[in-house]
């Protein structure tokens, strides 16, 4: 009986493992959010505005931050970026907008 016992629990234990890790696999590689990204982008670009660099990730459960850079030849001021962003992607709670003026 006691064999039999120890057998289960190294099931048990092996598929709580198995599960663990592919939960914090994707956090701990930094998955990529294509559809969060797309997005940001569609928030932020205009004829005149374009992302430049962006970077999401998992801060939480459904729960993101990001970083902005975004060019313009007239740039906004952060805050409207960040609005316009926060106004499309309800998740993203910490948002850092770089906004650079284009010659």
């Amino acid at each position: 009986m006691d064999p039999m016992m120890g057998i289960i629990g190294a099931i048990l234990v092996t598929r709580w493992s198995w599960h663990l890790l592919k939960d914090t696999s994707k956090v701990l590689l930094d998955e990529q959010h294509q559809d969060m990204e797309e997005a940001v982008k569609q928030a932020v670009e205009d004829d005149d505005a374009k992302v430049s660099d962006l970077h999401v990730w998992a801060i939480g459960p459904n729960i993101h931050a990001a970083i902005v850079s975004v060019v313009s030849h007239q740039p906004e001021s952060p805050t409207v970026y960040k609005e316009r962003i926060q106004a499309h992607c309800q998740s993203l709670v910490h948002v850092t907008v770089e906004p650079l003026r284009c010659d």
